[in-house]
């Protein structure tokens, strides 16, 4: 593949991640309706959800080239972390009137932390945009098979929940939810029409930035956040130094859980997602359609609260048990192509 082939390839995986991030992150619970769409919040969203996600995926996949659920997990939690310094959330999060003695809000960190930014921010849009750039993907195989092997009633069941857990979360606000959600979506999709022309490549560490790119990716992470630890030591609202030792703490725990368990490999060999593009069209057509009437419809909040903090605070915890096993495991190499992990221990 030539250079300018190379150039279109890595400019378009930065866009997709992003733009992928931005959207199943933020627009889709109604954190920030206009996220993807509004220039003057991608000062902030861009280097959250562009530079963080591509960074954290670039030290991954440098490191190992197949790595493991557990691994991405990881890594997911790292970039979710930041929600200590930018937001604050992680210290007292603004939907809960009592303020927590301790040094984290835990149920927030579990889920917040734990579930969203792992698997919506992180490890989705990397599966997603994996399948466009990359010509025999392999992330969708990490995936539990279950998940992978859903029939069309429960694919049209799943769509049916997202959109009300997505209607759920943005409350009764239904015009804001069609036009922000339908408007994304056809943002996603130019931007997926887009990447889908460039040169494929081998493998997805070969998409993300290199050398120069690679050095930015880390100048503009690491810049962003000092700053927001530097302004959470003064300012009108200092945050105590027990909490900041906390967070900082976390951050160098989760780094060695991290690469231990890049030690370990899963190679499920190619799995691509079979679906033809009027299917996804419609697919989410239905999801935003559901969300809109759910947006009005008080109860469904019920719903949102149930699937994220019960199921996915579930799910973390999980995978938290798996993180640290995959720690104090011996290197375990990659399996043959056929032997599909299923995606909940450390292997997978």
């Amino acid at each position: 593949m030539d250079t300018g082939a190379t150039r279109r390839t890595r400019l378009a995986a930065v866009v997709l991640v992003t733009s992928l991030s931005i959207a199943l992150a933020e627009v889709s619970i109604g954190s920030a309706p206009w996220g993807l769409l509004d220039p003057a919040m991608w000062v902030l969203l861009v280097p959250v959800y562009g530079t963080q996600v591509l960074l954290l995926a670039s030290i991954v996949l440098r490191r190992n080239p197949r790595p493991t659920l557990t691994a991405l997990w990881t890594a997911g939690v790292i970039m979710g972390l930041y929600e200590f310094y930018v937001t604050r959330v992680l210290w007292d999060a603004p939907w809960d009137s009592t303020t927590p003695l301790g040094p984290v809000d835990l149920p927030t960190l579990i889920v917040v932390a734990g579930f969203h930014h792992p698997f919506v921010s992180t490890i989705l849009p990397l599966v997603l945009a994996e399948q466009v750039l990359v010509r025999e993907p392999r992330l969708w195989g990490l995936l539990p098979r279950r998940l992978r092997s859903f029939g069309p009633r429960r694919v049209w069941g799943a769509t049916v929940l997202v959109g009300v857990v997505a209607g759920g979360s943005h409350g009764p606000m239904g015009a804001v939810t069609v036009a922000s959600l339908g408007l994304t979506a056809l943002a996603i999709w130019a931007v997926v029409a887009w990447a889908a022309r460039v040169p494929r490549v081998e493998h997805l560490g070969e998409a993300l930035p290199q050398r120069g790119g690679y050095l930015a990716l880390w100048l503009v992470t690491v810049g962003f956040l000092a700053f927001f630890v530097l302004l959470a030591q003064g300012g009108d609202d200092p945050v105590s130094g027990p909490r900041q030792a906390f967070a900082l703490g976390l951050y160098a725990v989760l780094g060695l859980v991290l690469a231990r368990n890049l030690r370990h490999s899963n190679d499920p060999g190619v799995a691509t997602v079979p679906r033809s593009t009027r299917w996804w069209v419609t697919h989410v057509a239905v999801g935003v359609a559901v969300a809109s009437v759910a947006a009005l419809t008080t109860s469904t909040k019920i719903v949102a609260l149930a699937v994220i903090w019960g199921a996915g605070g579930a799910l973390a915890l999980v995978m938290t048990g798996a993180a640290l096993v995959g720690a104090l495991r011996r290197t375990r190499v990659a399996p043959r192509a056929g032997d599909v992990a299923t995606g909940t221990g450390p292997s997978g």
